[in-house]
Formats: C-alpha cells, structure tokens, sequence
C-alpha cells in the first residue's frame, strides 16, 4: 500500500510540475493586426513557428518566429533581402506589444 501512495504522490507533483509550466507560457497563435501610418499590418502566427506577415495591397510575405520567454524573434525574406528581428513581448489579455531599439509595436489580437 505504501508503494502505491509513493507511486500516486510521485504522479500528483509531476502533473503539478506540468501545469504550472503551462502556466508561464506566452502564446502569441492567431491573428493580431496593428496599424502604422494609416495602414494596417496583420500578423498570422502557426502553432508551428510560422505565419505571414500581411502588409496590405496583396502583399503577404511568409515568416518563421519563435518565442522564448519575453523575446520574440521574426525572420524573413522580403525583396531577396532576409531579415531577421528581435523583439521585447508584452501580452496583456488581446495586447500583444512588441518593442526593441528600433521600433514600438501594438497589436490587437483579431
């Protein structure tokens, strides 16, 4: 009896461990839009790391993300010119913000 107490204790705190990792875990997946210069920019972001970034007018350009705590790095190809950028996150319920030296982004979950 004493074995299976240990084996459910033992099962008990690693589902604990599980969940409250889960808990900690920014997820960006879905659709946030925000807009600069009187046009709207929408990001798609894939369970898989990838996603499109929507710039307008037709023009949709494919991107790879991962995000790893409060940095969120972006790389594409755009014009044969691959980039690559790192942000600062800050999700706040449908607030997705997005900022590093260069730029300050917020965008609304859609």
């Amino acid at each position: 009896m004493k074995k299976i107490n240990k084996i459910v204790c033992v099962a008990c705190a690693f589902v604990l461990m599980i969940s409250l990792a889960a808990c900690g875990k920014k997820n960006i997946v879905g659709k946030w839009s925000c807009k600069q210069n009187d046009a709207v920019t929408v990001y798609e972001f894939n369970e898989d790391g990838t996603g499109n970034m929507d710039l307008g007018e037709g023009i949709v350009i494919p991107i790879n993300y991962s995000l790893d705590n409060d940095k969120l790095k972006i790389s594409y190809t755009y014009l044969g010119t691959d980039n690559n950028i790192e942000y600062n996150v800050l999700i706040e319920k449908k607030t997705l913000t997005l900022n590093n030296a260069s730029s300050n982004l917020t965008l609304e979950k859609q």
